[in-house]
């Protein structure tokens, strides 16, 4: 999919879609995260294991390394909150202001942001971010 940057960015939507998905599905995301063309951050993922438990432990079985959210991603993510009129408010729905940090990840990239599609069109209000849903990103491969 060469017209969005990469790597992708998998928000807390994405992941929970990853371990709801088949699994021919799941092992296209296990190969692009072996092969560094997924980052899943620490924070995102630990605020899914809080919000689905159930689905995070579909997971654990899957060996794979997440980043870390660092400053710049902070400062970032605060820049965007002050100055976009996205439409998710400054905090996300669990509130960790999780949409914002995968936000102010993804414009540290440029890194393209895999969602659902309910959230696409939230994350498509902040300028300059590219995005698609977890189906778009499976039906590229």
């Amino acid at each position: 999919m060469p017209e969005y940057p990469t790597p992708f960015v998998f928000d807390l939507q994405a992941i929970r879609l990853w371990s709801e998905a088949s699994g021919n599905e799941a092992q296209v995301v296990q190969s692009d995260l072996e092969q560094g063309q997924i980052l899943i951050f620490n924070r995102v993922f630990n605020e899914f294991a809080k919000v689905y438990p159930d689905n995070a432990s579909n997971l654990s079985g899957n060996a794979f390394s997440k980043k870390r959210v660092v400053e710049e991603h902070r400062l970032a993510a605060a820049a965007l909150a002050e100055s976009s009129n996205a439409t998710f408010g400054r905090k996300g729905p669990y509130d960790q202001c999780i949409e914002w940090c995968v936000a102010g990840i993804a414009c540290c990239g440029p890194y393209t942001i895999v969602t659902d599609a309910r959230r696409k069109p939230m994350y498509q209000n902040v300028n300059g971010l590219s995005v698609i849903t977890f189906e778009e990103y499976l039906n590229s491969h």
